[in-house]
């Protein structure tokens, strides 16, 4: 959120003490973040959602935590996290291999991976920072020309 944004002018928040502004980024959006800034007030971001059966924004929380917790979710989701974990618990906490061979695995563990190899190395890259606090697991990758080999250990913590 710009000062600017707020009825097109700078000026206006130099004659305010507080201003509450709820931003949508597109129209059809049903959530929204909500900032707050003012003179005597630290400056703050939370997200909100409408709620169309009660016609009421309701509150979601702060914003960044709300954004954590989203992505947080989609890792746990994720069919590639959750084919990588199976095929590290299956063998003995490492395994190496291509992208494309991780969505072979994926038909095996029952997890399909429905994504090419390029979007399957962009999720691993994605959620490397969680794959390593959550699970202990470290990986680097190596381009051998046209392929990228991943390697994957878990580590003790």
């Amino acid at each position: 959120f710009r000062s600017n944004e707020l009825i097109g002018s700078a000026g206006v928040m130099g004659s305010i003490d507080a201003a509450i502004v709820l931003k949508k980024e597109k129209r059809e959006d049903t959530t929204a973040k909500i900032y707050v800034t003012g003179r005597d007030l630290e400056e703050r971001c939370y997200e909100a959602e409408f709620d169309k059966k009660i016609f009421k924004w309701q509150m979601l929380g702060d914003a960044a935590a709300v954004q954590n917790e989203r992505r947080y979710q989609e890792y746990k989701n994720s069919n590639v996290i959750k084919t990588l974990l199976k095929v590290l618990q299956q063998s003995n906490n490492s395994w190496s291999g291509t992208a494309s061979e991780l969505i072979t695995m994926s038909m095996i563990t029952k997890t399909p991976i429905h994504q090419d190899p390029a979007q399957v190395g962009r999720v691993l890259s994605e959620y490397k920072d969680m794959l390593e606090k959550y699970e202990g697991i470290t990986f680097t990758n190596k381009h051998n020309g046209r392929t990228r080999e991943y390697v994957f250990k878990i580590v003790d913590f």
